[in-house]
């Protein structure tokens, strides 16, 4: 075979390997790539058959975009909490206009580099291994990436604890949690006994029920 047989057979196996990818998720991220892979999706952009997300993620033009998940891509880390995650588990219908991600301990916010994906997100910087607690994935529909988010039995327990709670929204969302299918009041006690929030979930909890 000679070297230009070689080269193209090269270059179409790289673009196979990409229209896979492209084929399975509807985006491709930029650090998953190779340089000869992300000098391809460059052209496919300057061709306007990819879109360039802060320069982390490649989504095609019929992506309908999740911000929720390209937010994670683009930043690289982070865990879903607070009302955020309370809407993401369908147990509010409150779309959270201020996102509240958690983040490893010592994280430098890229305000500048990646501003649109920063403003109206709340960090919250939290030690290892708490970090990593209670962490449960969400799918993403046609893809099959998933959203980070701290389980509904984590979240309930926090906002619990905290004292900036929405009352009637904390009301509603643990409402719905005894409600639905993915009630599991061991687990939520479990979790409620290493935050130190026990007696304060036993009271709610014996109260609603």
């Amino acid at each position: 075979m000679s070297t230009i047989n070689c080269f193209f057979n090269t270059y179409q196996r790289r673009l196979e390997d990409l229209e896979k990818k492209l084929n399975r998720d509807q985006l491709l991220v930029a650090d998953e790539l190779t340089s000869a892979e992300r000098e391809l999706a460059m052209e496919m952009v300057h061709m306007g058959l990819l879109e360039n997300i802060a320069q982390r993620v490649f989504v095609t033009k019929q992506f309908p975009i999740n911000d929720f998940l390209l937010r994670q891509l683009v930043l690289g880390q982070g865990v879903y909490t607070g009302n955020t995650a309370l809407y993401l588990w369908h147990l509010s219908d409150a779309f959270p206009y201020t996102i509240q991600l958690a983040v490893r301990m010592g994280y430098q916010v890229p305000k500048q580099r990646y501003l649109e994906w920063t403003e109206n997100v709340q960090f919250k910087q939290v030690r290892q291994p708490r970090l990593e607690e209670d962490v449960k994935k969400i799918d993403v529909a046609k893809t099959t990436r998933k959203i980070l988010v701290y389980s509904p039995e984590r979240v309930l327990v926090e906002l619990i604890k905290s004292t900036e709670t929405d009352k009637e929204l904390l009301k509603a969302g643990i409402q719905r949690y005894l409600r639905s299918p993915q009630r599991n009041l061991n687990q939520l006690l479990m979790v409620s006994k290493r935050l130190k929030a026990e007696k304060k979930v036993q009271f709610i909890m014996e109260t609603l029920l």
